[in-house]
């Protein structure tokens, strides 16, 4: 704490310090583990979400001008 810090800064200085000068907490078992399994199972199925993501866009737009719900103003 330095003495050219505001009373807010000060006070929160205060509140969580103690905090702030705790440990860490530790890891839960195996974390590291988990984190790249979820990361390569998005990996593989990224490109397939977003053919799929894309796939729907089109249906969906086909379905809006096929219906007539298109929101764009059509000109004569």
């Amino acid at each position: 704490m330095t003495d050219d810090e505001s009373p807010d800064e000060r006070r929160v200085h205060d509140l969580f310090g103690d905090v702030r000068r705790a440990p860490p907490p530790e890891p839960p078992a195996r974390l590291e583990e988990r984190v790249m399994r979820t990361a390569r199972w998005q990996l593989a199925v990224r490109g397939t979400l977003r053919a799929v993501t894309e796939l729907s866009a089109v249906v969906a737009g086909g379905l809006r001008g096929a219906l007539g719900g298109s929101n764009q103003r059509r000109t004569r």
